[in-house]
C-alpha cells in the first residue's frame, strides 16, 4: 500500500509520524572527572519505539530526531522514564570527529568497547591518572553557552 501512495503521501505520513525538533528537550551539560554529560528528553508518546532491556546506537537516536555533535554515546536507561536518554562523552571531545582528546585518561572499567571504539585513538591508554581539573568542561561550557546565544534556533550543542 505504501507503494502506491504519492510522493507528497509518503512525505506527509513520514513527517507526521516523527518527533517535532521543538518537542525534544535538551538538558545543559554537566560535568564529573572524565566526562560530561547531557540528558535528552523525548515526548512521552515515543516511550513504546524506546528500547527498554538495551542502550540505543547512534543511528537510532538520530533516527528518533535527537540531534547532537558527534561523540555523544546513550550509556544508561533510566527506568523510570525510558523517553528520557542519558548520554556521556569524555571531556573534551572534538565535536566534529567524536573522538577524545588525545591525552584523556579513561576509567577503562567503566567503558563499554563500543565506547572505546568510538573514543580512542590507537592503543588503549594505561588508568594512572586522574583529570581532577574540572576547567576544560567549564570553559566548553561557557564556549558553548556564548554559540547557543548566538545560534539560539540550533538544538545540536
Amino acid at each position: 500500500l505504501f507503494f502506491f501512495l504519492s510522493f507528497f503521501e509518503q512525505l506527509l505520513f513520514f513527517l507526521s509520524h516523527q518527533p517535532m525538533a521543538k518537542d525534544i528537550e535538551y538538558s545543559e551539560k554537566y560535568c564529573d572527572d572524565y566526562f560530561e554529560y547531557r540528558h535528552v528528553i523525548l515526548p512521552k508518546s515515543m516511550k513504546s519505539e524506546i528500547p527498554r532491556a538495551r542502550l540505543m546506537t547512534e543511528k537510532e537516536w538520530r533516527s528518533k530526531g535527537v540531534t547532537q555533535s558527534r561523540g555523544w554515546m546513550h550509556y544508561m536507561i533510566h527506568q523510570p522514564e525510558p523517553h528520557i536518554l542519558l548520554f556521556r562523552r569524555p571531556i573534551g571531545t572534538d565535536p566534529r570527529t567524536g573522538k577524545a582528546a588525545p591525552d584523556w585518561d579513561p576509567p577503562m572499567a567503566d567503558l563499554s568497547e563500543e565506547e572505546k571504539k568510538a573514543w580512542l585513538h590507537g592503543p588503549i591508554p594505561s588508568n594512572n591518572a586522574k583529570l581532577t581539573n574540572h576547567k576544560q568542561c567549564q570553559n566548553e561550557m561557557i564556549n558553548d553557552e556564548n554559540k547557543n546565544s548566538i545560534n539560539k534556533n540550533k538544538s545540536y550543542y
